[in-house]
């Protein structure tokens, strides 16, 4: 689904995520399996990811993981795509969190499901142009 080798690429060492899968914050909810963060994407080169969890992970000292609370007001049954406040409101916090941890990958993660999925690709999208 997120295969595109024009605009993204997956990371060759990922012994960072498999190293954080490993915690779990509390018994079983968050744990995050290595096999998930194979699918992890390179955003920005050895600092900014994007990742689609099963549920919320645990941060560690060398993993900064952040979601991005979408709101949108549909005309009907359709999800999207965010308007220009929540994609302006998303650069700003992607670059908040960069400027917070420069020392540690930032991941942005969503849901797997699929209008999660979209808007959280047209925001990475987004920031990437912007």
């Amino acid at each position: 689904f997120f295969s595109c080798p024009l605009f993204f690429s997956a990371p060759r060492d990922i012994q960072w995520l498999e190293a954080s899968s490993r915690c779990n914050r509390s018994g079983g909810a968050g744990m995050v399996t290595a096999d998930e963060f194979q699918d992890a994407i390179e955003i920005e080169k050895g600092h900014v990811y994007f990742l689609c969890l099963r549920s919320e992970p645990p941060s560690t000292g060398s993993v900064h993981f952040f979601t991005f609370l979408q709101h949108y007001e549909p005309f009907f049954a359709d999800f999207g795509p965010l308007n220009m406040a929540s994609v302006y409101r998303f650069c700003r916090v992607l670059r908040a969190k960069k400027e917070e941890f420069p020392d540690r990958k930032v991941v942005y993660w969503c849901s797997h499901t699929a209008p999660q999925r979209a808007n959280a690709v047209y925001l990475m999208g987004a920031y990437q142009v912007l």
